[in-house]
């Protein structure tokens, strides 16, 4: 190195010359306002009188002894920020440095700048002398030359991958820099960074009197004062005060923070690798001992912790007092949720279930399907025994049908000849039972339609009914389903035309339309045992599946599960098919988490009464009277 400095040709040597020359008078007209100080033993540095004055404060107003005027305003540099200098000063004093270095082994020229005492740094307590490279480290000129932000990160937050914060230095955006009108001659971005120059210290019994509010806490058995932020979400230290305590940090971290102010964003430096202990309180009999992960960041001056959000509870820290409503103004009320299921309308578990389901019922129900129409229940008790008092018959004239209802009543009997449900009576029958059209509703009482039925009364009046099978008890019924969750009802296809009249008997069922005879195959509604019957020959088909109920022709197959009820429904339909009972899929509901079920709706829960059947009661006017109360009383006995 030294001797290519010393091939350097004499027109180099000349404009160094030139240029030191230059910068020498330059410099000696600096020295004659006392800005350049410089010590052999350190590097350039500059006191100016401003500076003299922040050091002695008795000096720090009016003129000197020597008649000096009033110090001037502070300069400001690039590279060491608002100080004793400018930046084109900083660069003179650079190219002198750099041209000694080069001329000292050619003795070319030689520069002695003047003798001075060392001054040390006002900004800082840290006894360094100052320099330019200490301004580089100086916490305190750098948290101002980078406009760090105030001591508390307000409002701080995790977020996705973002770009490194405006607060750390490797990120600095200097606004200076961009509007500076010349290159520097000192690369910015290799000016080394230390968190810990002039870092103040906590001191113990130290007490907080400004506005923040600052609680004392002892970290890992280290006395220090801690800011309490509502605004943050979680909680951090300080990264000096970790390095300086050697607390390890885990720097396999990502994502990044958000601050309060917009776009303002970091990258996480880290977390401490292990929950750190904590002693918070005032009374050593009270004190509450705990642990916490902290986050690791650059906090500012002289805050060593937060305390967020997440830590506030464990260290019982309240915040009372919180309105919840502007004065003078109601809180909105929100709608009520019902949750409550609508009953055949609300499938259990998620859609792919319901498919799943169906999908595993589906050839059962194919073959309950082709069951023929004119077929009958297999059952030998399903056979219908007509037994009457002896020498007595049932005659009755048929009724008059409407003309417009005349279409209704011809397609039923069409219908009931198609699947052989009737046949021609034989010539000159004894008994006879007029037909009749009872009126069919939806569930808000409107009228839907008319069901074509015989009128047996007459002929019940003289049957002699010998079957006496009771029907289920309704409250019986619900105490078997409590615990299950899932639940299908069955609905059969004409359920009673399914149970076949004894042959010698089906003349007593005799009917007239449009002058023709007909009875009836399969047993009719309205016969006076048919329901006892119809009870004994379910019960004895389900006899064996205690996971299904009937009464009379509604069927109910429950379940705990999801997995089991898929089995049971297969072998409940199984069984029907087995004895050429058909089934209504259309009015079948399956897998379902509530049901209709004999005017109340079952579900988990267990059973309540079918809102479908009070909704004239609903609409009853809210008695005002006695009178009305005692109409009322009287009406619900």
């Amino acid at each position: 190195m030294q001797d290519s400095v010393c091939k350097v040709s004499a027109k180099a040597r000349t404009v160094i010359s030139s240029n030191i020359c230059n910068d020498e008078a330059m410099a000696a007209n600096i020295t004659k306002r006392n800005i350049i100080n410089q010590s052999s033993a350190s590097p350039i540095s500059f006191v100016s009188g401003a500076e003299k004055s922040m050091h002695n404060p008795k000096n720090a107003s009016g003129p000197s002894k020597q008649g000096q005027t009033q110090f001037k305003p502070r300069s400001k540099c690039l590279v060491h920020g608002n100080g004793n200098h400018t930046t084109e000063q900083c660069k003179v004093l650079k190219r002198i440095a750099t041209a000694n270095t080069a001329t000292t082994a050619t003795t070319a020229i030689k520069v002695t700048p003047p003798t001075i005492t060392k001054k040390n740094c006002y900004k800082c307590s840290a006894n360094v002398p100052w320099s330019p490279d200490h301004a580089t480290t100086c916490s305190r000129d750098k948290v101002k030359r980078f406009n760090s932000p105030t001591k508390a990160f307000r409002s701080a937050r995790f977020s996705g991958h973002h770009n490194r914060s405006k607060h750390s230095p490797a990120a600095v955006n200097l606004n200076d820099q961009e509007h500076s009108h010349g290159s520097m001659d000192i690369d910015i971005s290799s000016l080394p960074t230390n968190y810990d120059c002039k870092k103040k210290t906590s001191k113990q019994n130290e007490v907080k009197t400004n506005h923040s509010l600052y609680v004392p806490i002892t970290i890992e058995n280290i006395d220090t004062f801690a800011l309490v932020d509502s605004g943050a979400s979680f909680s951090s230290i300080d990264i000096t005060f970790a390095n300086k305590n050697n607390i390890n940090i885990n720097n396999n971290v990502s994502g990044s923070i958000i601050f309060a102010t917009n776009d303002n964003k970091s990258k996480r430096l880290g977390t401490t690798s292990k929950a750190l202990s904590l002693i918070y309180g005032d009374n050593d009999d009270a004190l509450i001992h705990t642990s916490h992960i902290f986050e690791v960041l650059p906090l500012s001056f002289d805050t060593d912790a937060v305390i967020g959000l997440d830590l506030m509870p464990k260290l019982n820290i309240l915040i009372t007092n919180l309105a919840v409503k502007h004065p003078n103004k109601k809180p909105a009320v929100k709608e009520e949720i019902d949750d409550t299921p609508e009953p055949n309308n609300a499938p259990y578990g998620t859609n792919d279930q319901q498919i799943n389901f169906m999908a595993a019922v589906k050839s059962d129900l194919d073959q309950n399907a082709q069951i023929p129409k004119n077929s009958f229940c297999t059952v030998p008790e399903s056979i219908i025994h007509l037994d009457t008092e002896k020498n007595k018959t049932a005659y009755r004239s048929p009724y008059r049908i409407p003309l417009k209802l005349m279409p209704v009543m011809r397609d039923c009997v069409d219908t009931w000849l198609k699947d052989e449900v009737i046949e021609h009576a034989p010539p000159s029958s004894e008994w006879n039972s007029p037909l009749t059209l009872a009126p069919k509703k939806d569930l808000q009482g409107n009228l839907t339609g008319y069901r074509p039925c015989l009128d047996p009364r007459l002929l019940n009046s003289i049957l002699i009914s010998n079957d006496k099978q009771p029907i289920p008890k309704i409250d019986e019924i619900f105490d078997q389903l409590q615990g299950s969750t899932i639940f299908t009802t069955l609905d059969l296809r004409q359920a009673f035309h399914r149970f076949q009249i004894y042959k010698p008997d089906r003349v007593k069922t005799t009917f007239t339309f449009q002058g023709q005879q007909y009875m009836f195959k399969g047993c009719p509604f309205g016969l006076k045992h048919i329901a006892s019957r119809y009870q004994r020959v379910i019960n004895s088909i389900l006899a064996d599946v205690p996971y299904a109920l009937a009464f009379v022709d509604d069927i109910i197959i429950f379940s705990k599960s999801y997995e089991e009820h898929i089995i049971h429904v297969q072998n409940v339909i199984k069984k029907l098919t087995n004895v050429n009972l058909i089934l209504n899929v259309d009015k079948c509901h399956f897998a379902q988490t509530s049901v209709y079920l004999l005017g109340f709706c079952v579900d988990a829960k267990g059973s309540r009464l079918d809102p479908r059947k009070v909704t004239n009661a609903l609409s009853w006017e809210k008695p005002s009277t006695g009178k009305d109360i005692q109409r009322f009383l009287g009406s619900i006995g």
